[in-house]
């Protein structure tokens, strides 16, 4: 075989090596998500070590239960114990994207009305840009929850998706606050309304203290016997 034959051959076996690289390697510009790379199994394992991560947080106040159509969203419902927000219980939704944990941020929509300048009032979403600008794996779920918590007790009135109320909020705080009222009474009569087909969505019922009662009496029982065998601080 003669030489420029010879080098025909290997700069066509090059060229077959290279375009079988480029095959294996994804293409700039496109976006590798985890569900074209492990599949909705490595999705629902990474949502599983999410929940198990909340018992190692503060968040008091703030109940979430995975949604039981659906692994992709999540329910939850915040008390407010204290400030200006008091005694408001607000249900949301956590809408986590399929491209979980490595694409977009999730959202959170608030199912009862809200008035606060970093909730849009007209769809119930909360605004997570400035605190999550790009997520990535090293975000997690429970810093969204314990940021949906933050956001009644530390008032963000800088770059918000409601003006009106950020303005009350620093020019006319006695108007903000009859807002505030508004809408929480506003979410109290909605707080009973449990439509929702879903087993695991947070649903609340008026108290009836032939159930009720029972229930509050036995868990302060158990609080006692735990306080006494020093497990739990009378704080708790």
């Amino acid at each position: 075989m003669s030489s420029s034959n010879r080098n025909l051959t290997k700069e066509s076996s090059s060229r077959s090596k290279d375009s079988d690289r480029k095959s294996t390697i994804p293409q700039a510009g496109v976006a590798a998500t985890s569900s074209h790379i492990h599949g909705p199994f490595f999705i629902e394992q990474m949502l599983l070590f999410e929940y198990k991560e909340l018992s190692k947080h503060n968040l008091t106040g703030v109940f979430v239960l995975p949604s039981a159509h659906n692994p992709l969203c999540w329910h939850g419902a915040v008390f407010v114990r204290h400030g200006v927000y008091i005694e408001g219980v607000f249900k949301f939704d956590i809408l986590i994207p399929q491209n979980f944990p490595y694409g977009n941020c999730p959202k959170v929509l608030f199912t009862n009305p809200i008035y606060h300048p970093d909730v849009n009032p007209e769809t119930g979403e909360l605004d997570l840009k400035r605190n999550f600008p790009k997520w990535s794996s090293g975000n997690h779920l429970y810093q969204i929850l314990l940021h949906i918590k933050q956001i009644f007790y530390r008032v963000n009135t800088e770059s918000v998706v409601n003006s009106e109320a950020a303005y009350l909020y620093e020019n006319e705080f006695h108007r903000f606050k009859q807002k505030v009222a508004q809408s929480i009474e506003k979410g109290r009569r909605r707080l009973f309304d449990n439509d929702s087909d879903d087993p695991h969505s947070i649903k609340f019922k008026k108290w009836d203290p032939n159930v009720h009662e029972v229930a509050l009496k036995s868990l302060l029982a158990y609080k006692k016997e735990i306080l006494e065998a020093g497990i739990l601080s009378r704080n708790s």
